[in-house]
């Protein structure tokens, strides 16, 4: 069943109106999906409801705002609600379709049967974070490790093990040996003789193989043991499908310094709250719903390609190997 907004009421502050009289009203939207249209002018979030025909929107007009209002980083956008940004109760005489509030023109089916709209003051708060922020490049290493890792370089604060000026938690090649660490960590277990805790160590020097420039220890690099130079050591196998790049009884050189891109899917969740919610109902006499704080709901935006050498700034990394260069050029 519904929960009646009076239950709200009990919860949070007062439900009240002009005369005296106590709304109630349903008010729930918790199981609904919260659904977001928009252009560069105007952003709408909305849930609908069946039973009984409800809907309840945020507007938001993007001109009288400085930032995006949806974030591509972690983090949290403060607006207010006033005449540019405000919320809509609406209840209906009918089935409201997913694209209501997606028209420029608003259908004349189904007839709204009460409005209330927020009247000025009160505070939306967008919550932004990265659904994958366990592990941020999906490296298959947890973020919180490779934030903790020593480290000769460090980039934007945290560890990098490659000096490229990617943080080794962003980059999905921590040791720049163009074979990817999700790669690194599967492929390498299948054979290793050693292992620094749950990851791969093919040559016992205490140094994991995703962050071991040279994984076999045979004194080439493991990215300069790509026979075919296709920028992936890892499809040059022998008959029993090791890698050379993992072989230390083969030690080939053929000098390779083109990298691969490093490339993360991601995605942001946003959690949208108002605070200090006033709705009043219009063509009424004044009656109020008042809420201290409302979720309205969660938002997932499309996954995305990201490269995290586009927010590198111009600043040299901490500290350079002269035997090395520029992990970003090709």
């Amino acid at each position: 069943m519904k929960k009646l907004l009076s239950i709200l009421i009990i919860a949070a502050v007062t439900v009240s109106c002009d005369d005296g009289d106590i709304i109630i009203t349903d008010f729930d939207f918790e199981d609904r999906q919260l659904q977001w249209c928009g252009d560069q002018e105007t952003q709408v979030f909305f849930k609908t409801n069946e039973d009984p025909f409800e809907a309840i929107a945020l507007t938001v007009n993007l001109p009288r705002v400085s930032e995006n209002v949806l974030l591509d980083e972690e983090g949290v956008l403060t607006l207010p609600i006033n005449a540019e940004n405000q919320i809509i109760y609406r209840t209906f005489d009918g089935e409201i379709g997913s694209s209501y509030f997606c028209n420029p023109i608003p259908p004349s089916s189904p007839t709204v049967r009460e409005e209330y709209r927020s009247s000025s003051g009160g505070t939306i708060v967008i919550t932004s974070q990265l659904r994958s922020s366990h592990d941020h490049d999906g490296d298959g290493v947890p973020s919180e490790v490779e934030m903790n890792v020593e480290a000769d370089y460090t980039a934007h604060g945290y560890p990098d093990t490659d000096g490229d000026g990617i943080p080794d938690y962003l980059d999905t090649d921590d040791d720049n040996d163009n074979v990817p660490t999700a790669v690194e960590i599967d492929q390498a277990r299948i054979n290793a003789p050693h292992m620094v805790g749950p990851y791969p160590d093919t040559d016992g020097d205490g140094i994991p193989n995703y962050r071991d420039p040279d994984d076999d220890g045979d004194g080439v690099l493991s990215r300069e043991e790509d026979w075919n130079e296709s920028r992936d050591p890892s499809d040059d196998t022998n008959e029993e499908g090791l890698p050379h790049y993992l072989n230390p009884e083969i030690s080939d050189r053929f000098p390779f310094n083109s990298f691969r891109p490093t490339t993360i899917r991601r995605s942001f969740r946003y959690t949208i709250e108002v605070r200090d919610l006033t709705l009043i109902r219009l063509g009424g006499d004044g009656e109020q719903i008042r809420l201290e704080q409302y979720t309205l709901g969660t938002f997932d935006s499309p996954e995305e390609s990201y490269d995290p050498a586009d927010d590198i700034e111009d600043d040299e990394p901490d500290e350079e190997d002269p035997g090395e260069e520029n992990p970003n050029e090709d």
